[in-house]
């Protein structure tokens, strides 16, 4: 029985690790996908003036219907006038399930009518009409982070429980 004990034990170990990594791989690629180029843009992309030529509602459906807000802008980046979409969501192009906030985010950026927007200098073509200051980005972070958190602490339970385990059946041995 206790050799059972100590062989589920390592099979729990095993899976609490497989858990912790997803958690974490899922964290920094939500890091480096979203999070971090924004900041980047917060902090290096020029601001220039905008003219909004068009803008749309773009729908994709797979299994969940997703939705981005997006602008035809004209605009001048280091001397041409570039004439570029631009989306709703920051530099991260993501699509968003709600529908609403998407619908609202056109409405807020109205035809025909100029507002400040940020382009890429190294490449100027590059435009952002919305830059993603707020923290929904980072929500995507804590959930696995907490799952991660909580696993870790069971996995260390689990191999102290395991090592006293080890250090009783030598003990019984003797």
């Amino acid at each position: 029985m206790k050799k059972r004990s100590i062989t589920s034990r390592i099979l729990l170990a095993a899976w609490q690790s497989v858990i912790i990594i997803l958690c974490v791989w899922y964290a920094v690629f939500v890091y480096y996908s979203d999070i971090s180029p924004n900041r980047v843009a917060e902090k290096s992309f020029p601001q220039t003036t905008c003219h909004i030529v068009q803008s749309k509602l773009t729908e994709i459906t797979h299994l969940v219907p997703l939705y981005r807000a997006e602008f035809l802008v004209k605009y001048q980046a280091q001397g041409p006038v570039y004439t570029r979409w631009a989306q709703g969501r920051g530099v991260a192009a993501n699509f968003s399930t709600d529908k609403r906030a998407q619908q609202a985010l056109l409405q807020q950026f109205a035809v025909n009518a100029d507002f400040p927007c940020w382009y890429n200098p190294s490449v100027p073509n590059m435009v952002i009409l919305v830059q993603n200051k707020n923290l929904s980005s980072s929500f995507r972070l804590f959930i696995p982070l907490i799952i991660a958190a909580i696993m870790g602490f069971y996995l260390i339970k689990n191999l102290l429980a395991g090592v006293l385990l080890l250090r009783a059946i030598r003990i019984a041995r003797k």
